[in-house]
């Protein structure tokens, strides 16, 4: 082969036909055209390692129309590499469209459509292998290609200069738009005193990209340019641009139609996608170009009178709202956002314009908006526009307006310092906003009682709320609410007997060390499901001690074991943080926190409970181990469940007449000796004494003794007490409606009537806060006040 490329420059750069045959001479003029490229051809290149003619794969891309037309046919290079028999049809198609990229497509631009190609850094070398046809027509047509003979490409002189030329500017990646949304958003720089004027240096690099095809900013640009301008001489070449969020705020503020379709069209789709990264602070002059686009689109509307038009522009406003919309959903986009000048008078406009043309979408938008930023504004003047449009929306017969409206009043309320707000609302208003508290829907009730919350903290409101006959139509509902779906939980407490009872107790001695679960306990665990398994083996193998606690760790651990000898390693089928969450379920003083221990300075315990010494079984009876001594002086060791079973188990293997005439007792390290009767008398006492004996061993504390009078003795007497207990968090504090409910109750009674009115709930709110102790607290703040 370089022998016929040595007679081929010789005689001809690209046409030698008289001494190849057809396929050498065409490998020949591709291997030429490949060299002036910089680019290593591969004459025989192999697809999923069987080699494959190069000739034969461009004569069937040739005339199937070329790359462009197969790469854009569904199953087209498939069925391209069908017509190449032996070839791995699941691997071949992606390896023929490889191998023609690098070796052939710049071959195919010169010789099928006969267009100069780019620099192979631009073409053989990218990764965007779509359009190729299309982005070579686009290069040849730009300003700053000189377009030349195509015998002079391979000259030495122009080669190298355009060579040297491209080596000087950085090559685009190939990145679609939310790759470079992401690598915007994940940029670490500082935003610009001046937003609108930026440096290289400010914004991390990023390749440099056109504009929207066919978009006017871009048209300008071609016309601004000229076909005079050289490459050298083309201001900004080989700089790259501002990163994809900042153009699109660029876009925004062009107020052109095209560029801000272009602009929304990507926000919506940033904005949902990566709502956590979509930070504002990040992005110069991004919220405040939100803001005026939504306000600029608002007055189109108002301005056309063309249907068509105004659906056009209310559609823009709606994509518009719809970012603002899912970027305050971060807390630090909310703070930005309702710092800008113009976003009460926006909200204001955009809200009317919903009522106007009776848009639902654009409107429910907007009081997102309002609602999300409405903790970090600050309404000083009462007649202001967007709070008496709120506050219209409190007659709304739409349960979601009726919802966002209270919450955003009762927001504004909270940071209202000039005491202003809430103060001016019909009577009608507030007898429906009250009426609303008899409603079965949850979260309209939990909002009109934070409304009501605010509503309550004026004097002025309070003195009309109680001198209005809705007063106690009020106060029903907020003592009924005092217990919002409470559960009932029993409460046991012990108290001890003062007398001594005269039992006999087992020897502690006898009983250090613990109990495991027997193995057939462990078989019906096994058959439950998680959460109920792990709550019925800490009930089998702990109990309730308030003095002690259980590491976190070790109780993990035994469950572990314990589920391993059950049914395997690695069939877990609960996490270690549920695990520990679920004590509570099993013992109701159990809590999961953190203690100082003399081994380390913080421990995670679960106080409350402590390992019992004998477990349980599933229904409450306890295991005993059998103690009894063989001949052969060891333990019997046979897990026995309860005292009847020990018993019988005793009677059954080991208490054998000889057993009876030797007066011994063998249980554990026991010393009991029955003497024999000097005088011949019957041995039957003896044995009834000894058996006796026998049953102390097998004292179970679970059953409770009873003596000759059929009087019950136990240590102690327990007393069961029933509470109704509403929604609390993880401190064990009162929170959601009862909480809430109970707050707005105790903003009346502090009131100068508040003391009237306590004096009729007072038993009321007394039986409440006994029977749920979570709102207690703020019962006794009632109490206090009125003191």
């Amino acid at each position: 082969m370089s022998q016929v490329i040595k007679n081929t420059v010789n005689e001809s750069i690209y046409d030698d036909t008289n001494r190849l045959n057809e396929e050498e001479c065409f490998l020949s003029k591709v291997d030429l055209f490949a060299r002036d490229r910089g680019i290593n051809f591969e004459a025989t290149p192999k697809v999923t390692r069987k080699p494959i003619s190069l000739f034969e794969l461009y004569k069937k891309v040739k005339k199937k129309g070329g790359y462009d037309a197969i790469n854009n046919t569904e199953n087209g290079w498939s069925d391209l590499a069908g017509e190449f028999r032996q070839l791995d049809p699941t691997r071949a198609p992606k390896s023929l469209q490889n191998l023609y990229f690098k070796n052939l497509i710049a071959w195919e631009m010169y010789d099928l459509w006969h267009l100069q190609s780019p620099p192979p850094q631009l073409l053989e070398l990218s990764s965007n292998k779509n359009n190729i046809l299309q982005r070579v027509k686009t290069y040849n047509l730009s300003p700053s290609y000189k377009s030349t003979d195509a015998l002079e490409v391979a000259d030495t002189k122009n080669s190298n200069s355009l060579k040297n030329f491209y080596k000087s500017i950085r090559p685009p990646s190939p990145v679609t738009l939310e790759r470079r949304a992401e690598e915007a958003l994940n940029s670490n720089y500082q935003p610009l005193p001046n937003a609108a004027n930026f440096s290289n240096t400010t914004f991390p690099i990023v390749p440099v990209h056109p504009l929207p095809a066919d978009s006017p900013l871009q048209r300008q640009v071609d016309r601004s340019s000229g076909p005079a301008i050289s490459i050298e001489e083309s201001l900004g070449q080989g700089i790259p641009g501002p990163p994809l969020l900042i153009r699109m705020a660029l876009a925004l503020k062009s107020r052109q139609e095209d560029e801000v379709d272009w602009a929304v069209c990507h926000l919506v789709k940033v904005s949902f996608e990566r709502y956590q990264e979509f930070k504002l602070e990040r992005l110069p002059f991004l919220a405040e170009c939100l803001v005026e686009a939504l306000g600029f689109q608002i007055s189109l509307v108002k301005k056309v009178s063309n249907e068509s038009d105004i659906t056009q522009y209310l559609d823009r406003a709606i994509g518009i709202a719809l970012v603002l919309r899912n970027s305050v959903l971060s807390s630090e986009n909310a703070k930005l956002i309702a710092k800008a000048e113009l976003i009460v008078g926006v909200l204001e406009s955009a809200i009317r314009c919903a009522k106007t043309f009776e848009n639902v979408e654009l409107l429910h938008y907007c009081l997102d908006i309002s609602e999300t930023i409405s903790s970090y504004l600050c309404i000083e003047d009462e007649k202001i526009g967007l709070y008496l449009l709120l506050c219209s929306f409190l007659n709304s017969s739409d349960n979601a307006v009726l919802i966002a409206t209270l919450r955003t009043l009762a927001r504004l309320a909270l940071n209202d310092r000039n005491n202003r707000l809430l103060q001016d609302l019909d009577e009608k208003v507030v007898i429906r906003i009250i009426s609303l508290t008899e409603t079965n829907n949850e979260e309209l009730v939990a909002a009109t009682l934070d409304f009501l919350y605010q509503y309550t903290t004026y004097r002025t409101n309070t003195s009309g709320l109680l001198s209005n006959s809705a007063i106690w139509i009020l106060v029903n509902q907020l003592t009924r609410l005092m217990m919002y779906q409470a559960q009932e939980r029993v409460v046991t407490i012990a108290v001890a007997n003062s007398g001594k009872a005269d039992v006999q107790t087992p020897n502690t001695s006898q009983t250090t060390s613990f109990l495991p679960l027997p193995y057939s306990e462990l078989q019906q665990l096994v058959l439950l499901r998680e959460p109920e398994r792990s709550v019925k083996w800490m009930r089998c193998c702990f109990e309730s001690s308030p003095d002690d606690y259980v590491l976190q760790t070790d109780i993990w651990q035994m469950y572990c074991s314990d589920m391993e000898r059950a049914q395997g390693p690695g069939l877990m089928a609960i996490s270690p943080a549920d695990f520990i969450k679920v004590s509570s379920h099993a013992f109701y003083n159990a809590r999961a926190m953190t203690v100082s221990t003399p081994l380390l300075p913080v421990e995670y315990v679960i106080n409350g409970i402590k390992r019992r010494e004998l477990p349980i079984s599933l229904i409450g009876e306890k295991y005993q181990v059998c103690r009894w001594k063989k001949d052969n002086g060891t333990l019997c060791g046979e897990t026995v469940l309860g005292t009847k079973s020990t018993w019988a188990h005793l009677q059954e293997f080991h208490i054998f007449p000889q057993v009876l005439e030797e007066k011994h007792c063998r249980w554990g390290d026991c010393t009991y000796y029955i003497h024999s009767d000097q005088s011949g008398g019957s041995s039957v006492p003896s044995h009834q004494s000894l058996l006796k004996h026998i049953l102390t061993h097998l004292y179970d504390n679970n059953l409770q003794s009873t003596t000759n009078e059929g009087r019950k003795l136990c240590p102690s007497r327990e007393f069961r007490i029933p509470l109704l207990l509403t929604a609390v968090d993880e401190q064990g504090d009162a929170t959601g409606i009862a909480l809430t409910a109970t707050l707005v109750l105790r903003n009346l009674v502090r009131s100068k009537q508040g003391k009237m009115l306590f004096s009729a709930i007072e038993g009321h709110v007394l039986e409440v806060s006994t029977m749920n102790p979570a709102v207690a607290p703020y019962v006794s703040e009632m109490l206090l006040g009125q003191i």
